[in-house]
């Protein structure tokens, strides 16, 4: 009761001595230019988001959301041996199920969106009465929190963040909301997403076109035409007109003909790659840069299979751990530790290799195994299956080996690792004992 009065309190009046940040200050970029550009410097959560939806952006951003949606997880105890059943299967019942109606996949997707957009996941947790399901996780729109300041560093329970909505300022505490941001500062609360740092370096780019096609535009021409020793005042005025008229601006090939020795000189090159005609290109090379993501994978190469694995391990091990290792740290500290089981369990997406990883990693093991560096139950473990109730599977090379004979000669096996002793004297005394 005192919790909620608290909570409508604050929504009427704002907490004193303390002011609110919005998520969308991005802050201003360090390149001063005095040319008009055609992206707006500071851009706002709306024009990130429309940015966001360009082909060449979302393709990164489609594939870090399918690639961690499609993952499995595990809850992992923490002490070895014990298996915490009831508390397990409660804690999947509300990452797989967050709210009413929701999936774990489409729950994550709508945060990462968010993360990779804005730099600003968020999602509320309530508490329920439900044994079976005691927290609902509802994502919230992460434009529209606001950081308090300054932070009670001391309180746990002091108010955090602020929704601004039409019913008035909604307070949360650290334990009622989750903000998930990758790109943390000192100096200020919000960080720095993959959009925002390709949207800066495309608008560089735009602007730095705009300063080279002003300077076409005050520059002299690429080429002169030179009509021939016999040209006349008149013919060079008439041809000016025809030239600026008819085609200066429309892409024409100016045909002259009647003059004796009309030729055209070069004044510089003006090739492809000299005029940066290739847009698609540059877009896709920028913004790749910026997740990080590999370009081959946005543009048409051919590659075999080798190279797609190396390809798809990359953005594993570039983009989707780090993206993946957010959504952990948020269940592991907002559901596992708020239900009091922090010390027990943990959650963790399982990452599956690829084909050309497996056959790697099989070799190494089976190798390690020969050689006796690893026991049977270690090689299982790393291969994905469920250890062995055995004396000798938690035993390595020479020590099962010793372990082995030592047995089995005590029931009748006489003789130095695999090959039997068949001498007299041994196999005699074997026999008059029942050997």
């Amino acid at each position: 009761m005192l919790e909620k009065l608290k909570r409508i309190l604050a929504s009427t009046f704002k907490i004193p001595n303390t002011k609110s940040v919005p998520t969308d200050r991005y802050g201003s970029n360090l390149f001063y230019n005095k040319t008009k550009s055609t992206l707006p410097k500071n851009p706002s959560y709306k024009q990130l988001r429309e940015f966001a939806k360009n082909p060449i952006v979302s393709q990164p951003i489609e594939a870090v959301k399918d690639r961690i949606a499609k993952m499995k997880y595990e809850i992992k105890p923490k002490i070895a041996g014990r298996k915490y059943t009831k508390q397990i299967r409660i804690i999947k019942n509300i990452i797989d199920f967050p709210n009413v109606d929701q999936t774990r996949r489409s729950f994550e997707a709508m945060l990462l969106n968010d993360v990779l957009t804005l730099d600003a996941g968020c999602f509320e947790v309530c508490k329920s009465k439900n044994p079976n399901h005691p927290l609902y996780l509802y994502p919230i729109d992460g434009a529209t929190i606001q950081h308090v300041i300054p932070i009670d560093y001391v309180n746990p329970n002091a108010y955090k963040y602020m929704q601004c909505n039409d019913k008035g300022n909604v307070f949360f505490t650290r334990q009622e909301l989750c903000f998930i941001s990758k790109n943390k500062f000192t100096y200020k609360p919000f960080g720095l997403s993959p959009v925002l740092k390709a949207y800066d370096d495309i608008r560089n780019f735009l602007e730095v076109k705009d300063n080279a096609n002003e300077n076409v535009r005050i520059r002299t021409a690429d080429m002169i035409i030179d009509l021939g020793e016999n040209a006349t005042p008149e013919m060079i005025d008439a041809f000016r007109e025809y030239f600026s008229n008819e085609i200066e601006g429309t892409g024409k090939i100016p045909i002259v003909g009647g003059s004796k020795g009309v030729k055209t000189c070069q004044t510089r090159s003006f090739t492809q790659d000299n005029l940066y005609i290739n847009w698609s290109n540059f877009l896709i090379t920028m913004v790749s840069n910026s997740f990080p993501y590999p370009v081959e994978k946005m543009i048409n190469v051919s590659a075999d299979r080798s190279t797609n694995d190396d390809l798809e391990e990359r953005i594993i091990e570039e983009l989707v751990k780090p993206y993946a290792s957010l959504l952990e740290d948020a269940y592991n500290t907002h559901v596992i530790n708020a239900l009091g089981f922090g010390d027990i369990l943990e959650f963790k997406y399982v990452y599956e290799d690829s084909e050309n990883l497996k056959t790697k990693k099989w070799d190494r093991l089976n190798n390690a195994f020969i050689a006796g560096t690893i026991t049977q139950n270690e090689w299982r473990k790393e291969i994905g299956f469920d250890p062995l109730i055995s004396d000798y599977a938690d035993l390595a090379g020479d020590e099962r080996k010793a372990v082995i004979n030592k047995e089995l000669g005590t029931n009748g096996f006489n003789g130095v690792g695999s090959i039997k002793d068949q001498s007299d004297s041994k196999n005699k005394t074997i026999k008059e004992r029942g050997g």
